[in-house]
């Protein structure tokens, strides 16, 4: 295959204490069938042997890659800073993100590659992904976003921006996209260190660009209490709630976008007054004359209707 058939992907792992299972990361991306690969390993000052661990890796398989990087930082900064430093680091056209706890599955990236030859205006783009590890946590019963394909394909571009004002239904792990879209949307947004992804996919389709469901399991994505997806380095639960509060604010923020309607929902419903619970009564009854009141109701009835 040609350059233009290959394209260069490069593949940023980010990692924080994550000693005891990166090896497992990086060996799946060793055995991507598809061979055009960079890879870029981010760490956000480990506590652990992560980075000895990298180290000790890479004098072994470094071979393998086009291009090798592994950076590292003394001070620990959060998710968003952390793969911002990988993703800008890289140079591929193609962009594949993966914690240092989940696995890539052997055809993962040819699979996005070959997606995007025949979908050629897909700038972002997800796919299916399997659970493995603690299966019977409570995230595992509820990550029903593992198989979003028909939240893709039942849902209009509205009803897709409205959905996603108000839940992040869109499986970070499986993330391929090109990098000049990261760069020219500035990257994840360091001032929700904690939650890089909602806000980014928002700002990816209020800019304009577009979003596909490659529709197969490329991606391994691990349940454990330790999963830094999950827990994160948000070392007290304070840090990780303000990153929640920041992400569900610029989220309701966007709601604005989607017409009068949906502004005046916005600023009825979260501003700070509405906790007043008089006019609360007031901005609630209001609301029972606003259309996108119904309308939001009836996406969502249509959304628990695709997911069940």
């Amino acid at each position: 295959m040609n350059s233009i058939k290959e394209p260069l992907v490069s593949v940023v792992v980010f990692t924080y204490n994550s000693s005891q299972t990166v090896k497992e990361t990086l060996n799946s991306i060793k055995n991507q069938s598809y061979k055009n690969i960079e890879l870029i390993i981010t760490d956000d000052a480990s506590k652990d042997d992560t980075i000895w661990v990298c180290k000790e890796w890479l004098k072994d398989n470094s071979d393998r890659f086009l291009f090798t990087q592994l950076i590292t930082t003394e001070k620990n900064t959060g998710i968003s800073a952390n793969a911002n430093r990988g993703c800008f680091a890289s140079n591929g056209e193609w962009i594949k993100i993966i914690a240092g706890d989940d696995k890539l599955l052997p055809n993962c990236v040819a699979s996005f590659v070959d997606f995007v030859s025949y979908n050629l205006g897909a700038d972002v783009i997800f796919s299916k992904i399997v659970g493995f590890g603690d299966l019977d946590s409570k995230a595992a019963k509820i990550c029903w976003w593992m198989d979003c394909g028909q939240v893709f394909k039942l849902l209009s571009k509205r009803e897709f921006m409205t959905v996603l004002c108000f839940r992040n239904f869109l499986p970070a792990a499986s993330a391929f996209f090109k990098r000049s879209v990261f760069v020219a949307l500035g990257g994840y947004d360091e001032s929700i260190p904690f939650i890089e992804d909602w806000p980014f996919w928002i700002k990816v389709l209020r800019n304009g660009y577009s979003m596909g469901f490659n529709n197969v399991v490329t991606v391994e994505y691990r349940f454990s209490n330790q999963s830094i997806s999950q827990k994160g380095k948000a070392n007290t639960i304070s840090l990780f709630k303000e990153s929640s509060e920041k992400a569900t604010s610029y989220a309701h923020s966007c709601l604005s976008e989607l017409g009068a309607g949906a502004h005046f929902y916005k600023i009825t419903t979260y501003n700070s007054f509405t906790y007043n619970s008089f006019l609360w009564k007031i901005t609630h009854c209001l609301n029972l004359f606003n259309p996108f009141f119904y309308y939001k109701n009836k996406v969502f009835r249509k959304l628990e209707g695709i997911i069940k």
